[in-house]
């Protein structure tokens, strides 16, 4: 069966797909763009896993490669390169237990759980999904609560491949500490660990 990598845009899988492409190979991959925020994210790879069951084709896996954030309280350090397949989906109101998801009540995050590579054990972080990006300091502290990394769509990725049983996974290249400077941070820094993301999976893809 084939794989599917998937990116929030472009510079996230560009380098990527072009040394894939570059020479030969056996092994079946398609790349796509899921834009950016879980919504989207969700949305546009359950079509795309929509049509491709349509066709009688099936994905052994999804693997997401993009950028995180770190949250200022975790150990992870920036210009890192982390590997997830545990995120939970929240949002500012239900950390803060003024609102609480109706699927699971009294409950302020959604867990989604995929598989890692057998040669990836023990490197698992798992990782944070919210709707927009957090600039404050007191949130992100209870964000960490949750997990050690922030990233905008990888629970759209992880309810999408849910919903049509595929396996799902992350490779994320660590471009911030999450807070009142993240984005501008994320900015400065987001080219150089996203390649550092793809040229780890690369190094996966071709040891298999």
């Amino acid at each position: 069966m084939k794989q599917m990598i998937v990116s929030a845009w472009e510079p996230e899988q560009q380098w990527l797909r072009k040394a894939w492409d570059e020479k030969p190979r056996s092994k079946q991959i398609e790349f796509h763009l899921l834009g950016v925020g879980p919504l989207r994210a969700a949305a546009q790879l359950a079509k795309l896993l929509a049509s491709a069951l349509s066709q009688g084709s099936q994905f052994s896996d999804v693997i997401f490669v993009g950028t995180a954030g770190t949250y200022l309280t975790s150990k992870i350090a920036l210009k890192s390169v982390i590997v997830s397949d545990s995120v939970w989906f929240t949002e500012g109101g239900a950390v803060a237990a003024d609102s609480y998801f109706p699927a699971q009540v009294s409950q302020n995050a959604i867990h989604f759980r995929g598989s890692l590579p057998a040669v990836f054990t023990g490197q698992n972080i798992c990782s944070v999904c919210v709707p927009s990006i957090t600039s404050s300091s007191s949130l992100a502290e209870k964000l960490f609560r949750l997990g050690d990394a922030e990233n905008l769509e990888l629970a759209g990725v992880a309810q999408a491949c849910d919903l049509f049983g595929v396996n799902w996974w992350s490779v994320l290249g660590v471009s911030n500490e999450v807070g009142p400077r993240g984005h501008e941070e994320w900015k400065l820094n987001h080219e150089e660990v996203s390649l550092l993301a793809q040229r780890k999976l690369l190094e996966y893809l071709e040891s298999i």
